[in-house]
């Protein structure tokens, strides 16, 4: 590699923060979901990932209490190479982690962060029943529809369920998500609020009132 191409690749690595991410712009909106939530409630956001939307929840949800999930590091060191979106595999699980532990710090009271899975959280969870929880996990179709199982068993009769990943298209490699939404809804008493607006999903259980 010659001095000219190292020094590019070296200005290239430096343009990657967290201030110009695609997911600062990206959760600012999903912002629209704020008004399917009840405000002052208690939720969660399972899959943090570097807190972006986590603040647009913060701002916009108004929680009483939020429970904010991940694996962070103990996925490994780094999320993997995902391209740009982790800085083709250079973006560290450990500094994603520490910031959402700054998100916590901030919010004394109210934010509570859980390094560990969606479901062992889910199946472990012994708290209030939420008002809303946000599913951006691992888009596999047995766990994604398993998670939202879960997530019913601990939802007020008139929360809802929200996620991420909406996508139709069956070659796009997270359609599982919107297979599992399907199941899911077939089988328990949850129907589609909305969907595929900025990909995202809303659910409630039938005969709610919105």
């Amino acid at each position: 590699m010659t001095q000219g191409s190292s020094e590019s690749s070296l200005a290239k690595r430096h343009e990657f923060s967290r201030e110009t991410h695609s997911e600062l712009k990206r959760s600012e909106k999903r912002e629209f979901l704020s008004h399917y939530v009840k405000k002052n409630g208690i939720g969660a956001e399972l899959g943090v990932f570097w807190g972006h939307f986590s603040e647009v929840i913060l701002r916009t949800f108004r929680p009483r209490r939020l429970y904010l999930v991940d694996l962070w590091d103990m996925q490994g060191d780094s999320f993997g190479n995902w391209g740009a979106y982790t800085d083709f595999g250079r973006l560290q699980t450990a500094d994603c982690h520490a910031y959402v532990k700054g998100l916590e710090a901030q919010h004394p009271g109210v934010v509570t962060v859980v390094r560990d899975s969606a479901e062992k959280f889910l199946t472990e969870y012994r708290g209030e029943k939420f008002d809303w929880v946000y599913l951006d996990t691992s888009h596999r179709f047995d766990e994604t529809l398993r998670q939202l199982e879960l997530i019913s068993d601990h939802l007020q009769r008139d929360g809802v369920i929200l996620g991420d990943d909406w996508i139709p298209d069956p070659a796009h490699p997270h359609h599982d998500v919107f297979r599992a939404v399907h199941r899911f809804i077939r089988t328990a008493d949850f129907e589609i609020v909305i969907a595929g607006k900025g990909n995202q999903f809303v659910l409630r259980r039938g005969g709610s009132q919105g």
